[in-house]
């Protein structure tokens, strides 16, 4: 076998195990990629998790506060009774109580899903 012929031999599995290298690294990376895909997920997801809790926390004391108010509370019963005998200001704080409600009302389902 002369020089020529080994070295090309040489070459040839050189090549394959180049070859071979480029497939593992590749398939090594993708995996990597998956991995990091899923972990920033998850991560995401618990920020998001963690700031509607928060969120919410906060609404229920709002609405703790405004459950216990008796003014409120007299007030939503004229409106119940009785809407044209509100004020427009009196209308305005009625429909910010209940949107208040709603907001949390949705919160609260969203965090169940």
């Amino acid at each position: 076998m002369s020089f020529a012929e080994i070295s090309m031999i040489l070459g040839s599995w050189g090549e394959f195990i180049g070859a071979i290298g480029v497939v593992a690294t590749l398939a090594y990376l993708a995996i990597q990629v998956r991995q990091n895909t899923r972990s920033l997920e998850m991560s995401r997801d618990q920020a998001v998790a963690q700031t509607e809790l928060a969120y919410i926390t906060l609404q229920t004391d709002t609405m703790l506060g405004i459950a216990t108010s008796d003014e409120v509370s007299a007030l939503r019963e004229r409106a119940r009774d009785d809407w044209t005998s509100l004020s427009p200001i009196e209308r305005l704080r009625v429909n910010d109580v209940t949107a208040q409600q709603l907001i949390h009302y949705s919160l609260a389902f969203r965090l169940t899903k």
